[in-house]
């Protein structure tokens, strides 16, 4: 074939009979278009560097004209470790993520000084913080807590906030909603550091001809359950099995050092099996763990690995191959 690349107006940009060749001119000529397409700068809603809600409204949804077609594009929050700001999605899910994070952040800096009260007052707070290390550092752990505190006390199981009103409206709730969260989390840090510690002490002193494909196999799945910065995005739904996951982890290797080699290398294939094929129709950029930190299917793969490798513990939902 030969093939014409042509852009917004219908002029061809590019023509070959080579799609690779045609892909690195095209995609050079659009970051070119890109830097100079229309900014979203004039918009009253936008902003580069929020540390509050300052926008009367962040609207649902936008319709912009491209290429003369009117496509519509989704506003949302999104956090910047240091900030939130402003930005269009092409689709409305991934708004909705990005916006409960941009909230989160927004939380965690109005109202910094009472979730910081509460996380210090956490019982066992310095051995967990010990005993976590490997996947939280040290410098960040206070502040992971209190971006937990804040998602648990201001984001989840709201409705959408997209206006100042309703920021400022539960922003003034703010001793009972951080006190509420607190107690959700304070009794779960202590199972968490525990089991963790637990299952990482039982997989650093695996040895044997098949420790190397089982480590293998669980530091990949220890990975995908600690990616940077999880306490903040992990729903609480999944985050709070996290210490059952881990038990999970303990109990399997237990279970391989009394002999149940032939069953554990059974079960891993077929987890790795389901697990490739997840992978398989997913963009291959969009294959990190904090991209599909919402998808079902991820974490239906965390309750089945329960279900085959630590049964006795039990599963939060039905899970099966």
């Amino acid at each position: 074939f030969l093939i014409h690349v042509i852009d917004d107006e219908g002029k061809t940009v590019a023509k070959s009979r080579s799609a690779n060749e045609l892909k690195s001119l095209a995609v050079a000529d659009a970051k070119q278009q890109f830097a100079t397409a229309p900014s979203i700068s004039d918009m009253v809603w936008s902003r580069e560097s929020m540390k509050t809600f300052d926008i009367d409204e962040i609207p649902l949804q936008i319709v912009r004209q491209r290429g003369g077609v009117q496509v519509a594009q989704f506003p949302a929050l999104v956090d910047c470790g240091t900030h939130a700001a402003t930005r269009l999605f092409s689709d409305e899910p991934s708004a909705q993520v990005a916006m409960q994070g941009g909230l989160t952040r927004l939380f965690s800096l109005t109202e910094r000084k009472e979730l910081r009260s509460q996380v210090r007052w956490i019982p066992g707070l310095a051995e967990a913080k010990i005993r976590l290390a490997p996947i939280i550092p040290a410098a960040q752990f206070e502040d992971a807590l209190v971006d937990l505190l804040a998602r648990r006390a201001f984001v989840e199981g709201e409705k959408s906030i997209r206006t100042k009103a309703a920021f400022d409206r539960l922003a003034s709730e703010r001793g009972k909603r951080v006190a509420i969260a607190a107690q959700e989390v304070a009794p779960w840090l202590v199972p968490l550091a525990e089991s963790y510690q637990a299952a990482r002490k039982a997989w650093e002193g695996m040895a044997g001809p098949r420790a190397g494909a089982v480590i293998a196999d669980i530091r990949n799945q220890v990975q995908w359950l600690t990616p940077a910065g999880f306490l903040s995005i992990t729903p609480w739904m999944w985050l709070k099995h996290y210490p059952r996951y881990f038990q999970g982890i303990a109990y399997r290797l237990e279970k391989l050092r009394s002999g149940a080699a032939g069953r554990d290398d059974e079960s891993m294939k077929l987890v790795q099996d389901l697990w490739k094929r997840w992978l398989a129709q997913i963009p291959e950029h969009e294959r990190a763990p904090e991209i599909q930190i919402g998808s079902e299917f991820r974490w239906t793969v965390e309750e089945l690995r329960v279900s085959l490798f630590a049964q006795p513990l039990g599963t939060s939902v039905k899970a099966s191959p």
